[in-house]
């Protein structure tokens, strides 16, 4: 998994880096944004482990309907996140 950090610039921008190689990702005009686009790999990797259990587990509680919700939703998140949609 990509391992991303987030840093302050000047101007109150932030600043996305890759831990292994130390490339610049991504600036964000507001450093608070910059957490969130750092954490971008680790969520991705959560919904794609999120998504591996749920395919293990049968329907819940006998609410199909809300598991397929669920799926679609996560389905859809990582699709976004890889650039599917």
């Amino acid at each position: 998994m990509k391992k991303w950090y987030s840093t302050s610039t000047s101007g109150n921008q932030g600043l996305i880096v890759e831990d292994d190689t130390g490339r610049n990702v991504a600036v964000t005009y507001d450093k608070a944004d910059a957490a969130l686009i750092a954490a971008a790999p680790a969520m991705l990797e959560a919904l794609h482990t999120v998504r591996e259990l749920r395919r293990a587990v049968p329907n819940f509680n006998g609410q199909p309907v809300a598991w397929v919700s669920f799926d679609e939703a996560v389905d859809a998140a990582i699709n976004a996140a890889e650039g599917k949609e």
